[in-house]
């Protein structure tokens, strides 16, 4: 058989293959647990950003937060507990009794229309009742620094200047959700 008439052979067996389709579907908890073994899915997030500079102008005029920094804040000997270093923002809290707290994402179904609804950790519960049983003796934290600089116009800009330093630090008593939907 000749080369050509076998490639075309070949060629057409292989044409159906590209007809090949599989129907995506959302998996529940029950779906999920069938197929990994657990219900739902854990995302862990450790953070830790620099940015140059955020702005908001007005009228030629800027108000801008400058060398933005968003870590553990364990700069120094003390800032954090012992044998902690510097790094990404986290909650440092490791325990076999309870699970850290986690964000939670579900998508939900609100009259017809399908949202994505963020659960932030409820810290506060968590914190409030591990310290009711004297498993802790302080509150749980997410060791976290957001720090820049406060300024008007453009630095090193003529008419530019300095308001100071902007810092927060240590996450504690953290609840609440964050709602998403298209309209």
């Amino acid at each position: 058989m000749p080369q050509s008439i076998r490639r075309l052979l070949l060629l057409a067996s292989l044409l159906p293959l590209g007809q090949a389709q599989a129907d995506l579907q959302p998996l529940d908890n029950q779906s999920l647990s069938d197929i990994a073994g657990q219900a739902g899915i854990t995302l862990t997030l450790d953070m830790k950003l620099n940015a140059s500079k955020i702005s908001w102008e007005d009228d030629g005029g800027s108000l801008q937060l400058r060398n933005l920094q968003i870590d553990n804040g364990c700069l120094a000997p003390g800032d954090c507990p012992a044998g902690v270093a510097y790094g990404p923002a986290k909650l440092y809290f490791n325990s076999a009794l309870v699970n850290a707290p986690t964000l939670k994402i579900d998508v939900v179904n609100q009259g017809g229309t399908q949202k994505l609804q963020l659960a932030l950790p409820d810290l506060k519960s968590t914190s409030d009742q591990l310290m009711a049983d004297g498993l802790i003796t302080t509150p749980l934290t997410i060791r976290m620094r957001v720090a820049g600089d406060l300024g008007i116009g453009d630095a090193g800009a003529p008419g530019s200047s300095t308001l100071g330093r902007l810092e927060i630090r240590d996450l504690s008593n953290l609840q609440g959700q964050i709602r998403i939907w298209g309209h």
